[in-house]
């Protein structure tokens, strides 16, 4: 099984009450998270020579990076001593090339700053089964270094290539003019888009694809929420093309994403034998 995932490997300064700490993520998260699962993963992301070290440490977890040449990385700080995230963008790269020749089984597009257009996902779509978009680096701006939102000015290009879209809690406002969330699935999914799935942090995420589904989280120790995302997008694409049933990917996407808050980066991305525990658990949960 083959796994690709398009957007650029993060450098990010991680802030808390506690301390302060560099660490690597973006597009980690989720090829990590495919290679943890079993797939052959690899990452098309840009950047420059401050990844070398990380690089090479991805790949003694199992995944291949093709990296662009650029002058700039992607460097974000993650800000946390408030309460809620805060973040700054520092540095960010020029837009990806989808160079790639061969098809592959699963293709996550994860951008974190602009660095993916509509050509792009369109290119992508031609050599998967699965097609799925973290529509985050599509709808951020900056405003004196921090990261603001921007309306997804081109969502009805992209949403009918997508298989599944997946909308974060600080992406919500930005993807539609609707505030009612089930109107807004609705609306997404009628403009071609198939699994919509919005998540909410602790609160949980809701699943459309023509049936709702709300799912709670699973309660765990919280350190740092930085990549639980991304493990939950990437998760739930792999296991909706293994599967293709919408609830048991979303249970077992919450189950991988409660993993990567318990630690700082991706130290805590799971292995498949666990992710299967606590998505056992899951299962057992009554699903709105």
């Amino acid at each position: 099984m083959n796994f690709l995932v398009v957007g650029n490997i993060t450098k990010d300064l991680i802030r808390t009450r506690e301390k302060e700490e560099y660490s690597f993520g973006g597009t980690s998260y989720s090829g990590i998270t495919a290679a943890q699962l079993g797939y052959q993963s690899r990452i098309l992301s840009r950047g420059n020579n401050e990844l070398s070290e990380w690089i090479k440490y991805l790949q003694d977890m199992g995944v291949t990076v093709s990296l662009q040449p650029d002058r700039n990385v992607t460097l974000f700080v993650n800000d946390y001593t408030a309460g809620e995230r805060r973040q700054l963008l520092l540095g960010y790269t020029q837009k990806i090339d989808f160079t790639v020749e061969d098809n592959t089984d699963v293709i996550h597009i994860d951008p974190k700053f602009q660095e993916v257009g509509p050509e792009l996902v369109r290119k992508a779509r031609e050599k998967c089964d699965v097609l799925s978009l973290d529509v985050q680096g599509l709808v951020r701006d900056t405003k004196d270094k921090h990261v603001i939102g921007k309306f997804w000015s081109d969502r009805e290009e992209i949403l009918p290539l997508v298989d599944v879209l997946k909308v974060g809690k600080p992406e919500i406002s930005m993807v539609s003019r609707l505030r009612d969330y089930k109107k807004m699935c609705e609306e997404l999914h009628a403009m071609g888009a198939g699994i919509i799935a919005l998540t909410f942090g602790n609160n949980g995420s809701l699943v459309y694809d023509g049936e709702f589904y709300e799912l709670p989280i699973f309660k765990t120790k919280t350190v740092d929420k930085t990549g639980a995302g991304d493990t939950y997008g990437t998760s739930l694409a792999l296991r909706y093309y293994e599967t293709g049933n919408v609830l048991d990917s979303a249970l077992f996407a919450t189950a991988a994403a409660s993993f990567v808050v318990e630690d700082f980066g991706t130290r805590k991305i799971a292995r498949r034998q666990d992710v299967n525990a606590r998505y056992e658990i899951l299962k057992k949960i009554k699903v709105k």
